[in-house]
């Protein structure tokens, strides 16, 4: 399976700002949709440098803290491409679970 985010995976990490806050000091905006080269990676970091925050490497750096932070079904209903993938994922880890059963 993959996770193919539409636009871009930064634009996942900033659906959830009470998750961002948690992990970062200060919640975020979701970001409208629009795909333009750069601008979820610029809001991304625009969110982390208004916190207070300066990557070692990248933005990225906080992905893991974020997801495991968020409310996954409220991140979803903000982004269609998120719900498609948690819905795919739901229905992946199903079929497992069932093929394992006697």
């Amino acid at each position: 399976m993959l996770a193919i985010p539409d636009p871009h995976v930064e634009r996942w990490l900033l659906l959830d700002g009470e998750a961002f806050k948690k992990v970062l000091g200060k919640g975020c905006q979701t970001p409208d949709q629009k795909c333009d080269r750069g601008r979820y990676k610029d809001a991304l970091n625009r969110a982390i440098s208004d916190a207070g925050k300066t990557p070692l490497i990248s933005s990225i750096e906080w992905a893991r803290d974020i997801i495991d932070k968020m409310d996954l079904a409220r991140a979803a209903g903000a982004d269609p491409s998120l719900k498609r993938f948690l819905d795919d994922l739901r229905k992946a880890l199903q079929e497992v679970a069932s093929d394992r059963q006697p």
